[in-house]
């Protein structure tokens, strides 16, 4: 249950509109708590009117453009991984959030939460608050396997090796989570995103194995019933005003491709063009004229483009098209993604990331890399990169590498250019260094919080900076780690001090009033932007810590030499009185820091790929931690629910009056 305060937070956080819109949305689940078993029985009536039911001729068929059987133009390679990772599915040991397989019983709990190890209420979902972990455990835990993301693995492997053990599980398992998931009831009715989400999975494992004679005729009407009945849940409760954000794009996009392929459902049609509808409307909407969405967090830019692109797939295949618009927008989303990691992925998120994706169409979870390559392959018409060598674009369009003989992508890019962009407040200085032409790479973040009013996904990170080099991170942003489970840790992953910025009176930039609602916020922007032949420039500022009784302005300046890679960083603070302030460098965890003499200020970050020189400001006290829990100081986060030890500098010192000081980042190559 949510303190009084946090309701009294999100309630200001509403407009009349919005206030009006959830007060009707709770006389619904009121009525709903009254009619759910007539709800119920409706279910139970379709699924005897629909025995027998088949999708032979559904509008969309997702898999009707693959011909290919293992050991002709798939790599042995996938299909050997494909193999193992569907084994052990059918022996119900499946992965959540990239861990090692989790068992998750015989017959599958469906009803818990498998991190906790704890069953979860199967009480009407008008009476189940997700957000209290004492109720449900952390939702996301209960939500990951009833996603179904497993059962289009299991889907895949039987279309490339012909077992019908694969397409037997794929049944036995809807039918079990049928069964344990009555409508209207626990946390799998819950969320309409999730419901969004499982109707795209449903989709595409039925079609891979809807040749394989495993479906009997009463199983079959269940599966159509109930998927009905998901189109319609989500249909009626779309996500709108300040929580009209990622949820929306993936429910509009789960009944686009769910009334596309269960196309018998009573006004399929309609739900279908109702979805399209919102779909373009939010990609005009929730993604800028450079292609960002507007959440700001980067693992959910990848989740929307995921939905966008499977959303235009289902138009394609069933003669539904989107507009142009709607494609060339979508190569740009794909287009930043591939900018912003062209120097390498790790440690670059900026925002929220809880490693949600849509469909495991092979390759690594959250592989920017295949979406954007099946992107491109599928909507790219003028002759640009198109190669094929990821699994994404087999299961997309029908081809790979061995059948197009295309050059690797990682081959297409001979130069790094710097580049902003304007709408987002984000930048990349880069440049090639070296008589190898080494990448080295700095993204800086001067733009908003977050979208909308409560800026759900949105970091404390207002000029903040990471660098790579040479393929490595060694400046990072420290990630997420935790929604609903750690409060303390959710709090400081998305906090100034977990972040390189100036952190001024041990403040936060920001006001945080909840895990997903802030109050007050920075706001950031552009000064100047310059590229010249010899190095690229950027300032800007942020008044977050214009609320403190004596107002101070940060700004920021970064100027990257070209040629050697040289990064002078300088923070000037405009203020009357005088203030404490920290600034602070996270390493990656694989860095190892060597201190250049005693007491002095220079530090080299060392990993195999190279080392990184830090001189901080003269003025500063210099502290070094790793790893520490109280307080939590330097640790990094690569996935949801990880976290590693990893290195902070901290430089701490104290201004009187307005000031500048300067850091120095260089490449060591003694």
């Amino acid at each position: 249950m949510q303190s009084w305060r946090w309701y009294y937070n999100r309630l200001m956080s509403m407009t009349p509109a919005e206030i009006g819109w959830r007060v009707r949305n709770a006389l619904r689940d009121r009525l709903d708590r009254v009619l759910l078993a007539r709800y119920q029985r409706r279910v139970a009536e379709r699924a005897a009117a629909l025995v027998g039911c088949n999708w032979s001729d559904a509008v969309y068929q997702p898999s009707e453009h693959l011909t290919s059987r293992a050991g002709d133009a798939i790599p042995s390679e996938w299909v050997e991984r494909l193999v193992r990772e569907a084994d052990a599915i059918v022996a119900h040991r499946i992965r959540l959030f990239g861990t090692e397989p989790t068992d998750v019983g015989d017959p599958i709990r469906w009803n818990y939460e498998h991190h906790k190890q704890a069953p979860t209420p199967t009480d009407f979902i008008g009476q189940v608050d997700y957000r209290d972990y004492a109720q449900v455990g952390d939702c996301k835990w209960v939500w990951e396997l009833s996603r179904h993301h497993h059962l289009v693995v299991l889907g895949r492997a039987y279309a490339l090796t012909g077992d019908k053990r694969y397409a037997a599980e794929v049944v036995s398992q809807i039918k079990s989570w049928i069964d344990a998931s009555p409508y209207g009831t626990g946390m799998n009715w819950r969320s309409p995103l999730e419901l969004g989400i499982r109707l795209i999975n449903w989709a595409w494992a039925i079609d891979l194995i809807k040749n394989a004679d495993v479906l009997d005729g009463e199983t079959s009407g269940a599966i159509a019933a109930v998927a009905e009945t998901h189109i319609w849940e989500v249909a009626r409760k779309y996500s709108k005003h300040s929580s009209a954000n990622n949820h929306l794009i993936g429910e509009a996009a789960g009944v686009y491709i769910g009334a596309a392929f269960f196309s018998h459902a009573p006004h399929a049609a309609e739900y279908r063009a109702e979805a399209k509808r919102l779909l373009i409307v939010e990609m005009d909407e929730q993604v800028d004229t450079d292609g960002i969405h507007k959440e700001l967090a980067l693992g959910y830019h990848l989740f929307v483009l995921q939905f966008f692109l499977l959303a235009w797939h289902a138009g394609h295949r069933s003669g539904d098209p989107f507009p142009r618009a709607y494609s060339n927008k979508l190569l740009k989303v794909a287009d930043f993604l591939d900018t912003w990691l062209s120097a390498g992925a790790e440690g670059v998120h900026f925002g929220d990331a809880d490693d949600g994706y849509v469909l495991d169409l092979g390759g690594l979870r959250g592989d920017a890399a295949g979406w954007v390559a099946a992107t491109r392959a599928l909507l790219a018409k003028d002759g640009s990169d198109t190669s094929l060598e990821h699994e994404q674009c087999y299961w997309l369009t029908g081809l790979c590498s061995q059948d197009k003989n295309n050059e690797p992508s990682e081959a297409k890019r001979d130069t790094l250019a710097s580049i902003h962009f304007e709408e987002a407040g984000l930048s990349l200085l880069q440049t090639r260094i070296g008589r190898e032409g080494k990448p080295f790479a700095v993204t800086f973040d001067s733009g908003p919080l977050g979208y909308k009013s409560i800026a759900a996904h949105g970091h404390a990170d207002a000029l903040s900076f990471t660098v790579r080099y040479n393929g490595a991170a060694f400046l990072v942003d420290p990630g997420t780690y935790d929604y609903f489970t750690y409060d303390q840790w959710r709090n400081y992953f998305r906090s100034t001090q977990a972040h390189n910025t100036a952190e001024i009176d041990g403040r936060d930039q920001s006001e945080m009033l909840g895990k997903f609602l802030w109050g007050d916020r920075a706001k950031a922007k552009m000064v100047d932007w310059r590229i010249t032949d010899n190095a690229s420039m950027v300032i800007a500022e942020h008044d977050g810590y214009r609320r403190l009784t004596d107002p101070v302005t940060h700004r920021r300046q970064l100027e990257l030499n070209h040629r050697t890679g040289e990064l002078v960083v300088s923070d000037t603070f405009e203020c009357n009185g005088s203030h404490n302030v920290v600034l602070r460098f996270h390493c990656a965890p694989d860095c190892e820091i060597e201190p250049i003499a005693q007491d002095d200020r220079t530090l080299h970050f060392v990993r195999p790929e190279g080392t990184l020189r830090l001189s901080l400001p003269d003025q500063a006290d210099i502290a070094v931690s790793c790893g520490k829990t109280d307080p939590i100081a330097g640790w990094f986060s690569p996935a949801y629910h990880q976290k590693r030890p990893a290195s902070v500098v901290s430089a701490d010192f104290k201004i009187y009056g307005t000031q500048t000081v300067r850091t120095l980042v260089q490449i060591w190559e003694p």
